[in-house]
């Protein structure tokens, strides 16, 4: 049984989808449902019920989750630890982000972490369902993820636990050197978008908390998509169109006059802010750094996040 094997097969277990467990894997659906084949050929057996929505494991699959979540984690620690002899006994803690976090709290966090000198960081930043696939199979030691979308919350708490880090708001901006192009557009009721896609995260917000609202009263036009908040920060700056972004990204811009936030007329939302780890499985660093969040974040308000 090999690592990628296992890898494949939990991926599909936590998306119910092959086409969503592909892009995970970072392949095309086509090749990903060819290696899916191939792994059902070489073990003899089918492993998903493949006529469900969501498509669900064989039951003699689903029984061995737990196993094989355990050999994922116990084979990618192996491997870091045959690659790197020191990894052992280095101060190390590694983490991954949405790639929006990733440029807006996570550079307090490392600064607040290595402020002594002692310990190094390694950040990786993905999508928010890829970045709990790292979690889970124990390439990272914590998650840095926005709140999850209605619907996924108590599977995940079942798996994870997690602590708030504070909020950020999800606001629709416009360039200012193109307030009147853009606002005679919107006056006519004509809504040029800039999109995420919609099987991301930032995507799925899009679509159900702002533009489902807003459908019956605006023509919608996706002008264009992209994954990253930061180049939608950019293509918002060239007057393309209605971005939403977080505050704390569009802050700066919103400060210096260059984005004009326009709440008023168009819908927002609070975010909040995740710091998310395994139940169990946890190395003696990164179990200090958990009680030292909880210390400092437990029971506190939250707050509006800002750039470090």
């Amino acid at each position: 049984m090999r690592l990628e094997w296992i890898e494949d097969i939990l991926a599909v277990i936590d998306t119910g989808s092959l086409s969503l467990a592909a892009r995970k894997r970072f392949l095309t659906q086509s090749a990903f449902s060819r290696r899916v084949h191939a792994i059902e050929e070489a073990l003899g057996t089918t492993l998903f019920d493949r006529g469900t929505r969501p498509v669900r494991p064989m039951a003699h699959v689903a029984e061995l989750e737990g196993e094989m979540r355990g050999i994922a984690r116990r084979l990618h620690a192996l491997r870091t630890s045959l690659a790197d002899p020191a990894a052992v006994t280095a101060m190390s803690v590694s983490f991954a982000c949405q790639h929006t976090i990733a440029t807006t709290i996570s550079p307090g966090l490392i600064r607040d972490w290595t402020r002594d000198g002692r310990m190094n960081v390694r950040v990786r930043s993905s999508d928010r369902d890829a970045c709990l696939m790292m979690l889970l199979t124990s390439e990272v030691d914590f998650a840095l993820i926005f709140e999850p979308l209605a619907g996924s919350r108590e599977q995940e708490r079942r798996v994870f636990l997690e602590e708030s880090l504070g909020s950020d708001w999800m606001i629709p901006v416009i360039a200012s050197q193109f307030a009147e192009e853009l606002n005679a557009s919107i006056g006519q009721w004509i809504l040029p978008v800039i999109a995420y896609p919609k099987e991301l995260y930032l995507g799925q917000l899009l679509e159900r908390e702002f533009l489902s609202n807003i459908a019956p009263r605006y023509q919608v036009r996706r002008v264009v998509e992209t994954e990253l908040a930061l180049a939608a920060l950019h293509y918002t700056l060239e007057g393309i169109g209605v971005g939403w972004l977080p505050r704390s990204l569009a802050e700066r811009d919103i400060e210096r006059g260059t984005l004009l936030d326009i709440s008023d007329r168009l819908p927002g939302k609070e975010l909040h802010i995740r710091i998310v780890r395994l139940r169990n499985e946890i190395s003696v660093l990164a179990e200090r750094i958990w009680e030292r969040v909880k210390a400092e974040y437990h029971g506190a308000s939250a707050t509006s996040t800002t750039s470090d």
